[in-house]
């Protein structure tokens, strides 16, 4: 954690650039940073492409997977992001709440490559899902097995199979 003018920045996931061995990617709850290990620099440059799709939460980034020349990310109830780190500006790619459940409250916070098109994400209170990169769309289809008054989840990985395993308590 750091302070910077807008309070403390707290730190939710962290992965090195591809071709940039001194650059970290940080996920935080003030978007994402990049940190300088050789310089002990943070940077953020961090805007909405479209500033009538930005929202205060789009901030709130809980994964990243940087790939070149971008970073995907999920965040705050909205959605999976896109952030092109040439133009230190995001896409938003908005879920409707429908999709996962009628709760207003969905906060995604697991992110993990299911192939070269599709991600696998997950809420920690709902079951995971499938966004396509290429077409923007999300997939749900996943389920319990047995009938639980409630989900907490608090790991997720999916295995070589396409099983996904959780930790639900």
């Amino acid at each position: 954690n750091w302070k910077s003018n807008k309070g403390a920045i707290a730190v939710s996931h962290i992965q090195r650039d591809l071709e940039n061995r001194d650059i970290l990617w940080l996920a935080t709850n003030d978007g994402i940073y990049i940190f300088n290990t050789k310089k002990q620099e943070y940077l953020r440059r961090f805007n909405c492409a479209d500033q009538k799709d930005s929202s205060r939460s789009d901030a709130i980034i809980s994964k990243i997977d940087v790939t070149t020349g971008g970073i995907w990310f999920v965040g705050n109830n909205r959605g999976v992001g896109y952030y092109n780190i040439k133009k230190g500006q995001y896409t938003i790619y908005p879920f409707t709440k429908n999709q996962f459940t009628n709760t207003k409250d969905i906060s995604l916070a697991f992110l993990q490559r299911k192939d070269a098109d599709e991600y696998y994400i997950g809420s920690k209170n709902h079951c995971p899902a499938i966004f396509n990169i290429q077409t923007h769309q999300y997939t749900v289809n996943s389920r319990t097995h047995q009938k639980l008054p409630a989900l907490n989840i608090s790991q997720f990985i999916a295995d070589s199979s396409g099983n996904m395993w959780c930790v639900i308590w």
